[in-house]
């Protein structure tokens, strides 16, 4: 990749897109482009915590291994995110793994680059606690959903989670209205189970009674979630 290219990935960013062209210089001497195919393992949790990750193309999911082996999926990243950001600040090892859902390209930085630009410019250092406190709501909010809602209700939040983050993505034709929210092609049951730590079975069975009554619509390679019968059921659920 062109060093424009890696910059453009760099601007993509929250916390580096205010950085000066000399800024962003620091951090380009510090990253490599890196590819993996689909599948692929980009790092194990308890590796070393040595560089972050934007992702360019492509996608991951960050998953953690339940003690009887089940794996149970933390987060799905597309272009424009970050992946192992947080080992950064406390050279702690990797708490996840990575692995890729299709062929992805990413701009790799070294621990190292982002340590020297944080010294010179201390204000990097506010823009990412802020981007890390989003990241602390959301699992906050993925805590909160395991724990208060029963599987159709953490089925609805995932999905209208997983719209929310494949809205800008190639691979998924999103459509977000007022009243519904439709996503193309949907995702397996065994994907949305991994995502709220259920089963596959559980997961189809709930999808059904969702299509039942009205709340989700089941068309081919098409999901919809109706809102507006939705707010029904948070109200009476």
């Amino acid at each position: 990749m062109k060093p424009h290219d890696q910059t453009a990935v760099l601007r993509q960013v929250p916390f580096f897109a205010e950085l000066q062209d000399d800024e962003l210089d620091i951090l380009l001497g510090a990253s490599r482009s890196v590819s993996y195919p689909k599948r692929s393992i980009v790092f194990y949790e308890g590796d070393p915590g040595d560089a972050l990750f934007i992702l360019r193309t492509g996608s991951v999911k960050v998953v953690l291994q339940g003690e009887r082996g089940q794996e149970i999926t933390l987060n799905e990243l597309g272009p424009g995110s970050v992946l192992g950001e947080m080992a950064l600040f406390d050279g702690a090892a990797r708490s996840a793994t990575a692995v890729t859902l299709e062929p992805t390209d990413f701009v790799q930085i070294r621990a190292e680059g982002v340590s020297a630009l944080l010294e010179t410019r201390p204000v990097l250092a506010r823009e990412m606690l802020r981007y890390f406190v989003t990241l602390l709501r959301e699992a906050n909010e993925t805590v909160r959903s395991l724990s208060m809602f029963d599987v159709h209700g953490r089925i609805v939040r995932c999905l209208m989670r997983l719209a929310r983050q494949r809205s800008d993505g190639a691979d998924h034709i999103v459509a977000i209205e007022a009243s519904r929210v439709e996503i193309e092609p949907r995702p397996s049951n065994q994907r949305l189970a991994d995502m709220i730590g259920s089963s596959r079975e559980t997961v189809s069975r709930a999808l059904k009674l969702l299509d039942e009554t009205g709340f989700v619509r089941i068309d081919g390679r098409k999901l919809v979630i109706e809102r507006r019968a939705l707010r029904r059921y948070w109200s009476t659920g």
